[in-house]
């Protein structure tokens, strides 16, 4: 019988989600990952590979049949059991009104909020068996409000979404001692793993940003990475519902 905490990670690949990985495993915590691309995860973890690779789920995460087939016997091979659920997977797209196509939002919604949907439907049966459990859905302050200068209302849509999708699953699962929260992160600093010449004419894309928030720097992955940790842990046992803006102030 598997006695070690397990925590399920959807969107592996992130910057934010290699952080919280690595975190995990340092307290001993087993960390199943879903990824669409197993081979991109594990080239992060040179040296952790072996360990890491027999928990890593590659699937197509809005395909449910598939995702559900591959969770379920990784959970299964640690004993049933899931004491965390972090739903890190997302993707940023822009676009006004008039340039968005439907099928822009369908797969905005797909990859922002189904995905979400498909895993928490898949993990929640193994927290009400144990009566316990966390999950924390990472949004965006583009879900809580707007930023000037950025359309993208279909991501802010579905981003709204999933907080909303969080602040009711609250209520629901409470009953089950499983407690839901909600992260939106700010502006955070591209990733710079594999950076190319277009780096620095990002992070001067998103310098216009900072006039509107009230400490004058970008965010990091393993600032967000550090308030799901907290979400995760006794330490925020009676907070459930709550959407944490981790975002230098710009939401104040």
């Amino acid at each position: 019988m598997n006695t070690n905490k397990v925590a399920v990670i959807s969107g592996a690949t992130s910057e934010m989600a290699r952080e919280l990985l690595q975190a995990y495993i340092a307290e001993g915590v087993d960390v199943i990952s879903i990824t669409r691309n197993k081979s991109k995860l594990l080239e992060y973890f040179p040296d952790q590979a072996n360990h890491i690779e027999p928990h890593v789920v590659e699937t197509d995460i809005v395909d449910y049949e598939q995702t559900r087939d591959k969770v379920d016997a990784a959970i299964t091979r640690l004993g049933g059991r899931v004491d965390y659920l972090i739903n890190a997977v997302g993707s940023f797209s822009a676009g006004t009104i008039t340039e968005l196509k439907p099928a822009d939002f369908i797969g905005s919604f797909n990859i922002n909020l189904l995905a979400i949907f498909n895993t928490t439907k898949i993990v929640v049966p193994y927290m009400i068996d144990r009566s316990k459990g966390a999950i924390v859905n990472v949004a965006s302050i583009l879900g809580y409000q707007s930023l000037p200068d950025t359309p993208c209302s279909h991501y802010a849509a579905v981003k709204a979404g999933v907080i909303q999708f969080s602040k009711m699953l609250a209520v629901e699962l409470g009953i089950h001692n499983i407690r839901v929260n909600c992260v939106c992160p700010g502006i955070l600093s591209p990733d710079a793993s594999g950076a190319g010449a277009d780096y620095l004419e990002k992070i001067k894309a998103l310098n216009r940003f900072l006039a509107h928030q009230p400490i004058k720097h970008f965010g990091s992955q393993a600032q967000i990475a550090a308030a799901i940790k907290f979400l995760t842990a006794e330490d925020s046992a009676w907070t459930t519902g709550a959407v944490l803006c981790v975002d230098g102030g710009m939401t104040a």
